[in-house]
């Protein structure tokens, strides 16, 4: 289960149902997964915000961001579960001046954390 895996770990994270998705529109929009990105995206940065009152919010910047959209369960009436994660913190940072094989080194060394994930397992 990811969300008890991300319990587990300590990650932040917010899922949404993919049929619960938010907007204002009068029409229905062709992409719902867009808007669904958006909307959680959105309440996950707000979560991890750690900026003083009026100052431009910063996150993500050079931090990851993951997200899943959980597609196992095909006898879900109310959509998919999109789940919005923080990594864990040995594989979530992006350096200043990153250099293009950085994406790829994080994303070996979780992508998903597992229950009982450590930092640095990967040596």
């Amino acid at each position: 289960d990811i969300v008890s895996s991300l319990e587990d770990n300590n990650c932040k994270f917010h899922r949404i149902k993919q049929d619960e998705c938010k907007y204002d529109l009068t029409e229905e929009p062709e992409d719902i997964a867009s808007l669904c990105y958006e909307s959680g995206f959105k309440v996950l940065r707000e979560s991890l915000d750690t900026t003083e009152e009026g100052d431009e919010i910063k996150y993500p910047q050079n931090n990851r961001v993951n997200v899943v959209f959980d597609r196992r369960d095909f006898s879900k009436q109310d959509g998919d579960d999109i789940i919005f994660f923080d990594p864990p913190s040995d594989c979530n940072k992006i350096p200043s001046d990153p250099t293009p094989e950085i994406f790829f080194d994080l994303s070996r060394r979780c992508l998903i954390p597992r229950k009982g994930y450590g930092a640095n397992v990967l040596t």
